[in-house]
């Protein structure tokens, strides 16, 4: 479970530096819901690192949502 989580951060990120802000939002909000099931630190780290690259389309409402979304997964201890 944690090496799907990761991977569908890897694809969030590839998707963003591909310019595809929809389909990384998409990746990531898919990542935090596996994330939210599993214990995974490293997980947790990764979608820290996307939603950090994300922080230049901070306002765009597909990024608001992924934050939102993530908020009780980077609450939680790991």
């Amino acid at each position: 479970m944690r090496s799907h989580g990761l991977r569908l951060v890897v694809s969030a990120v590839a998707e963003l530096e591909s310019g595809n802000l929809d389909a990384a939002c998409e990746q990531g909000v898919r990542a935090v819901e596996v994330a939210g099931r599993i214990s995974s630190a490293r997980t947790t780290e990764y979608v820290k690192d996307l939603l950090h690259r994300l922080e230049p389309y901070g306002d765009e409402p597909r990024v608001v949502e992924l934050r939102e979304r993530a908020r009780p997964l980077l609450m939680t201890p790991a």
